[in-house]
């Protein structure tokens, strides 16, 4: 019931309307990826080897395995390490921006506080349509990968490994996401919104690769919320991601509604 209070249905297909072109952008890189890493791996005479000209440290600091032959372990190696992560982290960072604090910024949040919608409503459609474009964009990537793997793959990718990289994947990217809307939630200008909801997460990012490099900066990884998604922990088939990707739902949830709340009482420009 309470989703359904904070909720409203003409604005969030006025929202779709006006952000949905930037979701089939992103969401069409994050397949193109998809299709590109499956591509690499059926043309290299050495499989999972396609970046052995790489350095070996920056192969190391972008998480990639140059030994994984393996289609599911090459996967997540090459995409779910750092690729598909930074896709999406991008995507919610821009689309968080745009969804409310450009919104205050340029005046247009006066016609939305201007309807019949209360300000919990208005946040929380926005929330629910960041939240449910990446589940959507993942659901597509998901599908994607399958169709792709079933045709030119078939019996090499396994299944369940594969739909757990997704899942922590999204889990991981609705986190990141929940900081950056927390951040365009409390702003009234983009300047600030984008150096709070992008740069906080890229910060992670910039730490998880440190910690990639191994040594006394290995530690380092336990620093961030990237830790609760290790590709190893799939493909090892660690129980732990069944705490660990629901607990990185949980923690951007209660991103959100931070966010949500902090809109709801605080002093607009407007």
């Amino acid at each position: 019931m309470e989703v359904i209070h904070v909720f409203s249905a003409p604005l969030l297909k006025r929202t779709i309307k006006t952000s949905g072109k930037l979701w089939m952008i992103f969401t069409g890189i994050l397949v193109l990826q998809m299709f590109l890493v499956l591509s690499m791996f059926a043309s290299a005479p050495g499989n999972g080897r396609v970046f052995r000209g790489i350095p070996a440290e920056i192969a190391a600091v972008l998480g990639i395995d140059m030994g994984a032959d393996a289609l599911t372990a090459y996967l997540a190696s090459h995409s779910f390490a750092f690729f598909n992560p930074l896709i999406s982290m991008i995507y919610g960072s821009i689309a968080a921006n745009r969804l409310v604090a450009q919104k205050v910024e340029s005046g247009t949040m006066v016609y939305l506080l201007a309807s019949p919608n209360k300000r919990e409503r208005i946040a929380g459609t926005q929330a629910v349509f960041l939240a449910a474009g990446l589940f959507a964009m993942f659901l597509c990537t998901t599908a994607a990968g399958l169709g792709a793997c079933a045709v030119f793959f078939r019996g090499k990718l396994e299944i369940v490994p594969f739909l757990l990289l997704n899942a922590g994947g999204f889990c991981l990217a609705f986190c990141l996401s929940g900081i950056s809307f927390m951040a365009s939630c409390i702003s009234n200008d983009t300047r600030f919104s984008l150096t709070i909801g992008a740069g906080i997460p890229m910060i992670f990012l910039l730490i998880r690769m440190l910690a990639n490099l191994g040594g006394s900066l290995e530690a380092l990884e336990f620093a961030t919320m990237f830790t609760l998604f290790n590709t190893a922990d799939v493909l090892e088939e660690s129980m732990s991601v069944f705490w660990k990707f629901p607990l990185l739902a949980v923690v951007g949830a209660v991103f959100y509604q931070i966010g949500m709340k902090q809109f709801a009482k605080k002093d607009l420009p407007v």
